[in-house]
């Protein structure tokens, strides 16, 4: 029985550790691609915000289409209320601006 929780107690250590690890899947894949991944795409719009900004809003990945992650900014009230819409090229790293609501 000792042996059974000691497996146990090292499965779940094993399993929150890999689960916790800094790199998603999609970084991983960005890196062996030479690609932006993103969350690096996420951060290079994170910080174009101003410090009151980032208190308000949000940035998520929408998808992917081409060379170009799609992502938007909302606010952080629960409502997704899109604010603006950005692609980055993760090829190039190069931003462009859609549309601002």
């Amino acid at each position: 029985m000792k042996k059974f929780y000691l497996f146990l107690l090292i499965l779940s250590f094993s399993i929150i550790t890999i689960a916790c690890s800094g790199k998603t899947q999609s970084d991983i894949e960005a890196e062996k691609e030479g690609i932006l991944s993103r969350d690096e795409a996420e951060v290079m719009i994170w910080d174009t915000l101003s410090k009151e900004e980032k208190e308000k809003y949000t940035v998520d990945y929408e998808k992917e289409s081409g060379t170009k992650y799609y992502l938007r900014i909302y606010g952080v009230d629960g409502e997704i209320k899109v604010r603006s819409r950005y692609t980055i090229d993760f090829n190039t790293k190069e931003i462009n601006k859609l549309s601002t609501n």
